[in-house]
């Protein structure tokens, strides 16, 4: 009798280590916890923390787990490929948001200035970066990070521990909404693009009637002067566009689980 109550709680404590990875992948992703600046500690306990509160609730909780190592090492693959998938669309959120920055900011001349992304600690664009520091204040803001922990704790119902399998479609619907990182991209940057389209046409039209003036040299600090001016008057603009984004990638991940 002490043996099978040994076993079980030892089955109980491998399937909370299972459901742990697919959690601490997600956490990993997660663009607000997912930065190399956020201590390791941090991530680990937080995982931990998540685990603990939601695995007494888990769709799969209480599931006999293979004792053989090869088809626990695939389970293991399976919940890890999951979290991938539901951080990874995250992710995706946030990557169009700096792309929309990162394409304003070239048009303002600022293509070689660039700062270090604390999330990759790569080279990116100082532009794109405050926009995507701003979009994770308002995500913040309008409780993106609960709706995504609900999306965690469903993902369990549509993909329990050791249940189910990962389908073609789920891997084209992420494919399709990688995609559309370059369609957010242009509409969050679409007030700067704009202007500074504008911008340069006006110097085009400046340097054929007045060809005594080096509209090069006036161009870059005109550039740099509207793109800020018109970045700072149109925030509210870019509230009003990440929200519509995250409606759309609640969306997005929503049909992703129900594939599942």
């Amino acid at each position: 009798m002490n043996g099978f109550v040994v076993e079980l709680k030892l089955n109980e404590l491998l399937l909370a280590f299972v459901a742990l990875a697919r959690i601490a992948t997600v956490v990993a992703i997660y663009p607000l916890f997912g930065h190399q600046s956020v201590p390791t500690a941090t991530k680990v306990g937080l995982s931990l923390l998540l685990t603990a509160l939601l695995f007494p609730s888990l769709r799969g909780a209480h599931a006999a787990l293979p004792v053989q190592v090869v088809p626990l090492l695939l389970v293991l693959a399976k919940e890890v490929l999951i979290g991938m998938a539901i951080g990874f669309v995250a992710a995706m959120l946030f990557a169009g948001v700096e792309l929309g920055g990162t394409l304003v900011g070239m048009q303002m001349g600022l293509a070689i200035v660039t700062t270090i992304d604390p999330q990759t600690r790569e080279q990116a664009s100082l532009i794109g970066q405050a926009q995507q520091l701003v979009a994770l204040l308002l995500f913040l803001v309008i409780d993106g990070h609960h709706f995504l922990l609900r999306a965690l704790f469903h993902s369990f119902d549509a993909l329990p521990i050791l249940g189910g399998s990962l389908s073609g479609g789920v891997v084209e619907k992420v494919v399709r909404m990688a995609g559309g990182i370059f369609s957010a991209g242009v509409r969050i940057g679409a007030p700067g693009i704009v202007a500074l389209l504008l911008t340069t046409v006006a110097l085009g039209v400046l340097a054929r009637t007045v060809p005594q003036m080096n509209v090069f040299f006036a161009a870059l600090p005109a550039n740099i002067a509207i793109g800020l001016l018109v970045l700072a008057l149109s925030i509210p603009v870019f509230a009003v566009a990440f929200r519509k984004l995250f409606a759309e990638f609640q969306l997005d991940l929503l049909a992703l689980l129900r594939l599942m």
